[in-house]
């Protein structure tokens, strides 16, 4: 065999061997791109936002306010994932007692308060609401004037200024209480000459 053949299979083989290189490397870095984008998609979310516009979303929500919306339907949608659908439904004035007893212990405070100024709860769903850890739920429960005596004296009616003057404005209230109840709105307008200046401005 000749130096010439010889120097001609050397650069061959050379030829050969950056082909399979680069063949492999190639092949790698898809392989790498394909793996990346995999983990991509099997990465959660960190936050998943419900669109107002969501077309499910609004077809539960009026569900949620519709009346005639069957009782079991209405007991799914008391736990539904969206806090907004479970608001629109504490404002629906025909809701079963177990529907408003889940409602009374949600996590959102937003959906408790709308709950609160239904007129048509059962006493066992006010009594929760009048003891909420929520300051406006109480007020609202206090000024809802189908709230029975029985409930608004389970409320602290010398706690604050706004609780006071809500239980001695309900008609529904004993006596005693609104009186008592009157005496702490004069005290706390004493104390606070800001919350007197304001009551002073309001219109008559």
């Amino acid at each position: 065999m000749g130096n010439e053949e010889l120097k001609m299979r050397k650069v061959q083989s050379v030829r050969n061997t950056v082909r399979s290189m680069s063949a492999g490397g190639s092949g790698s870095n898809s392989k790498n791109v394909e793996n990346k984008r995999a983990a991509a998609q099997k990465t959660p979310e960190t936050k998943v936002s419900m669109p107002k516009d969501d077309t499910a979303v609004q077809k539960r929500i009026s569900l949620a306010r519709d009346p005639n919306t069957p009782a079991n339907i209405l007991l799914q949608l008391a736990t539904d994932d969206y806090s907004g659908v479970r608001r629109a439904l504490a404002e629906n004035p025909s809701l079963p007692l177990n529907v408003q007893v889940t409602l009374a212990k949600d996590i959102i405070k937003l959906v408790r308060r709308t709950l609160a100024r239904n007129q048509n709860l059962f006493t066992e769903t006010m009594r929760i609401l009048a003891s909420d850890h929520d300051e406006i739920v109480r007020i609202c429960i206090a000024t809802n004037n189908k709230t029975p005596a029985k409930v608004l004296s389970l409320i602290k009616y010398n706690e604050s200024y706004a609780i006071s003057k809500a239980l001695q404005e309900n008609e529904n209230a004993p006596a005693e209480l609104r009186e008592s109840a009157e005496k702490c709105v004069q005290a706390f307008l004493a104390d606070n000459k800001i919350i007197k200046d304001v009551i002073m401005q309001m219109p008559k």
